[in-house]
């Protein structure tokens, strides 16, 4: 009798245990590899481990769960718990997210990561818009400057010869714009390689920690650094899933956060260095990197900066205070950039 009494308490403790345990499904476009995959990792096991168990994330990579273009689709609706958006490609929805990628400046990711967390304080319209599309913002994450890889230079843009490029939005519209000799294709990121595989594109724009992890090495023999602007992706979570945590888990995850955007930009800053002084020497596959003189710099930013006008000019169209988010966020971006200039990163200091 006593042996089937302590059988049951441990049948009930096991399946109380098993009850506790929430499994959050995340969906991302980046392979397991990537610089970011493995923050996060950490970031899941920590989180884990804070929560006694109760909170354990569940990665779907290279778009296993969802493809990257339908993201904001998937987490607003609660297909995936936690998604990576990138706004470009749901400008619609997310006007204001839209403005934390920028076309020409800087491109450091721990700058623009610090700009941005610190304009979302500042303007409650930026929640507001994550509100209307139950959104959780949890951190943004940018890739860096864009770059070209192909199989020549680009120089300017005066090296366009007419080919067809897969280009991200902001080169698109300076394309356009300016009337440039290429045919930009509409291809997502995570299908760069194939395209450049099968000749459907002669070159691409992406960025440095994408090399490795998508193997565009073997299909590209030139990298073009033309190091401006960058490119910023957001993690949210899904509302209705996020209200459905305990306080406790939702205050662990809150606490876990700003060490994760840090963290996050750190690991790009660091694989983008790496990599560049590992393409060269690639025993298999190796790229020539050429980085674009000052003067071609102010070329491209000449025509680049009219993509984000362009998309200041929309989302102020559906927020009025779009255009003051925009001036104060670069305004950031200035003072955030002086102060690593002189201080350093924190993780150095």
């Amino acid at each position: 009798m006593i042996l089937r009494s302590v059988a049951v308490c441990l049948l009930a403790l096991a399946v109380s245990s098993a009850a506790a345990e929430i499994r959050l499904t995340f969906s991302t476009a980046e392979s397991p590899t990537s610089p970011s995959s493995r923050v996060f990792e950490d970031w899941a096991k920590k989180l884990s481990d804070e929560t006694k168990g109760d909170l354990r994330i569940e990665f779907f990579y290279s778009q296993a769960l969802s493809r990257l273009g339908d993201n904001l689709k998937a987490v607003s609706r609660g297909i995936a718990d936690i998604a990576m958006v990138v706004p470009a490609y749901s400008p619609a929805q997310l006007p204001i997210a839209y403005l934390a990628e920028t076309a020409t400046g800087t491109g450091d990711q721990y700058v623009v990561t610090r700009a941005w967390q610190q304009v979302r304080e500042e303007f409650p319209e930026i929640k507001a818009e994550e509100d209307r599309n139950n959104l959780v913002y949890l951190v943004p994450n940018s890739a860096g400057s864009v770059l070209f890889i192909g199989e020549r230079v680009y120089e300017t843009p005066a090296d366009f010869k007419g080919e067809t490029m897969r280009l991200s939005t902001s080169y698109a519209y300076a394309a356009n714009q300016a009337k440039w000799n290429v045919n930009p294709a509409r291809i997502l990121s995570p299908e760069t390689y194939m395209a450049l595989e099968k000749g459907t594109i002669s070159a691409a724009t992406t960025y440095v920690t994408q090399i490795y992890p998508h193997k565009l090495n073997e299909v590209a023999k030139h990298v073009t650094l033309i190091n401006q602007g960058q490119h910023t992706s957001m993690f949210y979570m899904n509302k209705d899933r996020w209200n459905g945590l305990s306080e406790a888990n939702r205050a662990a995850l809150e606490r876990s956060l700003p060490g994760l955007a840090r963290d996050l930009a750190r690991s790009e800053i660091e694989a983008s260095h790496e990599t560049l002084s590992r393409l060269e020497g690639d025993p298999q596959y190796p790229m020539k990197i050429h980085r674009v003189s000052k003067d071609s710099q102010e070329v491209w930013a000449d025509k680049l900066k009219l993509a984000y006008e362009y998309n200041i000019e929309k989302a102020a169209a559906v927020n009025p205070k779009a255009s003051d988010i925009a001036v104060r966020y670069l305004q950031l971006i200035d003072e955030i950039e002086a102060e690593v200039s002189e201080k350093g990163y924190p993780w150095e200091r």
